[in-house]
């Protein structure tokens, strides 16, 4: 089994810093796994942050890292800007997994499909104006990315 490239997670200035290096080298598509598991990290606040923002970069995103983000942006006992910055970060996802070869094209449609879903029963739902913003935003922007109706 693959260790962690992330060792100790309470030393989050060191964390921060090897993301750092990760995402200037452009690799996170093969890290996504410590993505997943710093996205999942409740200790931290700033661990999480900068790892949905690194995600961002994540050229060809796993199902799993979308259903991370997807998890941050349905939890309701989490901050609205931790959870609108999941939502911006699952579009630019699926933005980015739009441009890959269609054999993958097909598995993310699927997930994106599902996303979607997600992203609609959370919008009919009472939301603060500006996470229901977002939720709309990223929902019209998967959308069109994907060509999904």
């Amino acid at each position: 089994m693959k260790k962690c490239i992330f060792d100790n997670l309470e030393e989050w200035d060191k964390v921060i810093e090897v993301l750092e290096g990760l995402k200037s080298k452009k690799q996170l598509d093969s890290h996504q796994k410590d993505l997943s598991r710093l996205i999942r990290y409740n200790d931290n606040w700033r661990l999480r942050e900068a790892a949905i923002e690194a995600s961002c970069q994540v050229k060809n995103p796993t199902s799993d890292l979308i259903d991370e983000m997807l998890k941050i942006v349905t939890r309701e006992d989490l901050y609205l800007d931790v959870r609108i910055l999941a939502t911006n970060a699952l579009d630019r996802l699926f933005t980015n997994a739009s441009k890959v070869k269609t054999t993958e094209k097909n598995d993310i449609a699927q997930v994106a499909s599902q996303t979607l879903e997600h992203l609609t029963k959370l919008s009919v739902a009472p939301q603060p104006p500006i996470f229901q913003k977002a939720l709309i935003v990223s929902h019209e922007r998967i959308k069109r990315s994907l060509e999904i109706s």
